[in-house]
């Protein structure tokens, strides 16, 4: 899907059309909070489960079947995917020895284990301890999401006007 991105939109525009995708991670949260535990209370806990994997597994094959790799269906030759593997090459050696993104992973793995506890801990102590549904445990939490629709196609524009102006 990153790579879609690199394919189809200019190096000025990529962070914002990075940005805009990953405005499907909290609609995703949202949706699952609302729709699971709806199925769950309505049909029993494995629907909760069951049905949501159905969906994805349609949208896999809509996906697989309609999207393009690259505009105008051009096509890689073995000389581009060459270069491609060195340049990942390249990439990987040149992360993994820089000890400010290191830092960087740290302190982003410390930010994403708090920040998924905290959403798979709260519908459970929204139920039992302010005693409200589980309907409504899943509308509250879907609340905490809600920033990323906006922060993340946000901070993608922010990036290609701040980097753009600087090339």
């Amino acid at each position: 899907s990153i790579r879609l991105i690199t394919d189809w939109f200019k190096k000025k525009e990529r962070t914002t059309a990075l940005g805009v995708f990953m405005t499907s991670v909290p609609v995703s949260m949202i949706l699952a909070y609302v729709f699971s535990s709806w199925l769950g209370v309505n049909f029993g806990w494995r629907f909760a489960f069951f049905v949501p994997s159905l969906i994805m597994f349609g949208v896999i094959l809509i996906f697989k079947f309609t999207a393009k790799d690259k505009p105008q269906n051009q096509d890689s030759n073995s000389e581009n995917r060459k270069r491609d593997v060195i340049g990942l090459r390249k990439a990987f050696s040149s992360v993994l020895t820089n000890i400010d993104m290191w830092k960087i992973s740290f302190t982003l793995s410390c930010l994403t284990f708090t920040f998924w506890g905290i959403l798979m801990w709260m519908p459970t102590y929204i139920v039992e301890k302010l005693s409200l549904s589980v309907e409504n445990a899943a509308l509250l939490t879907s609340v905490v999401p809600l920033g990323g629709l906006v922060s993340r196609p946000l901070a993608g524009m922010i990036t290609d006007i701040i980097f753009y102006k600087k090339k």
